[in-house]
C-alpha cells in the first residue's frame, strides 16, 4: 500500500498559475470606466469621467493581445465612419515583473480632453442683492431663490467647456496595471497637455468691461498640464 501512494503522488500534475502575459491573450479586452484628472483655468485639479469624452462608436472597441507582441484594437459594431477597418495593430509589451504595460507602435485609442474658454462672461441675473453678481466657471449658474451655491470658484470671470480631441499616434509608455485578474484590470498612466490660466490679467493692461469689443487683456495664457488617466478594462 505504501508503493502504491507514493506511485499515485508522483503522477499528480503540479498546478500552474497563468502569468499576466497569458491571462491578457485569453480576453477581449474593453473599456468599463475611467477617469481623467486635468486642471481648471484656475490652476486646480479636477477629476472628470472618461467615458464622458470617449465617441460612442468607440465605447464597444476591444482589444486582443496575440502571441510575441503584436495586438489588434477591433469594432465591436458600432463604427464611426462605415468605411473605417474592421480593426488595427499595434505593439505591446510588460515589464518590471509584469506591472507595467505599453501599448505603442500604431496605438491611438486614447482621446485626450481639452477644456475651453468661453467668452464674453456672464452676469446672475437672478441674484438676491441689489448688484450684478458675475458667474463662475463651477456652480450652478442661475441658482432659484431659496436654494444655496454650491462648489464656487470666485478667481476668473469667465464661463468654459470640455472638448474631447483624438491623440493618434499616441504612444502608451510604462502603464501601471492594478486591480489584475482574468476579468479585468486597470491602467494608469499620463499624457502632456496644456490649459487656459484665467487667473489674472496676461496681456497688459486691464480690458474695458462694458466694451465688448475691447479684448485686449481677456486672452489667458496657456500653462502646461499633464493629464492624468486611470482606465478600467473588463474582459468581455
Amino acid at each position: 500500500m505504501s508503493v502504491i501512494a507514493i506511485i499515485v503522488s508522483c503522477n499528480k500534475k503540479p498546478v500552474v498559475t497563468p502569468g499576466r502575459s497569458d491571462m491578457l491573450r485569453t480576453g477581449k479586452w474593453s473599456i468599463e470606466s475611467g477617469t481623467v484628472i486635468m486642471k481648471l483655468p484656475d490652476g486646480r485639479d479636477t477629476i472628470l469621467n472618461y467615458l464622458n469624452f470617449l465617441p460612442f462608436c468607440h465605447q464597444d472597441d476591444y482589444m486582443v493581445f496575440h502571441e510575441g507582441s503584436d495586438a489588434a484594437m477591433f469594432s465591436a459594431g458600432n463604427k464611426c465612419n462605415a468605411g473605417d477597418p474592421d480593426s488595427f495593430t499595434f505593439k505591446w509589451d510588460l515589464t518590471t515583473n509584469d506591472n507595467y504595460l505599453s501599448l505603442y507602435h500604431g496605438f491611438d485609442f486614447i482621446y485626450g480632453i481639452t477644456d475651453t474658454i468661453l467668452l464674453p462672461f456672464h452676469f446672475d441675473t437672478l441674484a438676491q442683492i441689489p448688484d450684478l453678481v458675475l458667474d463662475t466657471i463651477h456652480g450652478v449658474f442661475d441658482t432659484l431663490p431659496g436654494y444655496t451655491r454650491t462648489v464656487i470658484i470666485l478667481d476668473t470671470i469667465w464661463d468654459m467647456k470640455f472638448d474631447s480631441v483624438s491623440l493618434k499616434y499616441n504612444n502608451i509608455q510604462n502603464s501601471q496595471i492594478t486591480d489584475f485578474s482574468q476579468s479585468g484590470f486597470t491602467l494608469h498612466f499620463w499624457v502632456y497637455s496644456q490649459y487656459p490660466d484665467s487667473t489674472g490679467h496676461h496681456t497688459g493692461r486691464m480690458a474695458d468691461p462694458l466694451n465688448p469689443t475691447d479684448s485686449l487683456d481677456w486672452n489667458p495664457i496657456w500653462r502646461r498640464d499633464t493629464l492624468k488617466y486611470t482606465i478600467r478594462y473588463r474582459n468581455n
